[in-house]
């Protein structure tokens, strides 16, 4: 859902040049993008600072699992002391993984020796092993680590989330740097407040002001958003058609897509005078193909 924007680089004018404005100047919204230093923090914090701020619980990171922490520990030491980290298949009631060193000794490759090996029993979330090997002791560290601290990426995924839920349009391909419309300024706010009170980090934001300029940069930016949400929303329908196999759960969620997608058209509409009739023609064709499927499953 994003666009390159070929003239980005004049809006940097533009915000530059608007240091005091004429109140009587239209607000279209701000341009937001961030920098994340020293982001990692515990979870509680995390949350206590989220709240205070006034935003919305259900975007956190969704509550650590055992199972997830462990296997974010063995990400980051695969080769801790030279020595590798190999997973049994998994059971209903553990996972175990294997410490195996490589054995060069001969022309013919590396032979293998476990060393030792360790297990996470998946309900309690007790970590078990050699509290001799070096390699499990790094384990165990790293997953008391990853069992209460939310990542940097984590943050990330909550800043894009959250922006999401501003209707944020995505003004570069590579992301990164989003159009929040004026509506949600507020929320904006509350969440540059959050954000800045983790480790250094930093919300950076930039009133943007209804000029002719402004105004056609955003609108192509938001009809991009829009007519790329659309091809990628078409191709998914198309997709479930020829396959056959979504149940009406998968299907009644791409109609509140649809409503979502027309509420974004509408705000961006008002602010930007974006044109949603060919946009609402086409979520029309796809809301009929998503009916046609759902009434595949009606008993009736």
């Amino acid at each position: 859902m994003s666009t390159n924007i070929s003239n980005f680089g004049t809006l940097q004018n533009h915000f530059n040049a608007v240091q005091s404005v004429d109140p009587a100047v239209p607000h279209l919204g701000d341009i937001t993008f961030w920098a994340l230093h020293e982001a990692e923090t515990d979870r509680a914090t995390l949350e206590q600072v989220w709240v205070a701020a006034g935003l919305n619980r259900d975007l956190l990171p969704p509550p650590q699992t055992p199972e997830k922490a462990l296997r974010q520990a063995v990400r980051s030491l695969t080769s801790e002391h030279g020595r590798m980290l190999r997973q049994h298949p998994d059971t209903a009631s553990r996972l175990t993984y294997s410490v195996v060193r490589e054995i060069f000794e001969s022309d013919d490759g590396p032979e293998y020796a476990r060393v030792s090996k360790f297990e996470l029993d998946r309900t309690t979330g007790i970590l078990t092993g050699d509290p001799t090997d070096p390699t499990f002791t790094a384990v165990q560290t790293a997953y008391q680590h990853f069992s209460s601290v939310a990542t940097s990426r984590e943050i990330m995924v909550l800043i894009t989330n959250t922006l999401k839920s501003f209707s944020a349009v995505t003004l570069r391909d590579s992301g990164g740097v989003y159009w929040v419309p004026r509506t949600s300024s507020a929320g904006l706010r509350q969440m540059k407040d959050a954000i800045e009170k983790i480790g250094k980090s930093r919300v950076f934001l930039l009133p943007v002001f209804d000029t002719a300029e402004a105004n056609a940069t955003l609108q192509a930016a938001a009809q991009a958003s829009l007519d790329a949400e659309v091809a990628d929303l078409t191709k998914e329908i198309e997709a479930f058609q020829l396959e056959g196999t979504r149940g009406p759960a998968v299907l009644e969620r791409r109609l509140e897509r649809f409503e979502e997608l027309r509420a974004r058209a509408h705000l961006y509409g008002g602010i930007l005078n974006v044109t949603a009739k060919d946009l609402d023609a086409a979520v029309l064709v796809l809301e009929d193909s998503v009916n046609t499927m759902l009434a595949e499953f009606d008993p009736k």
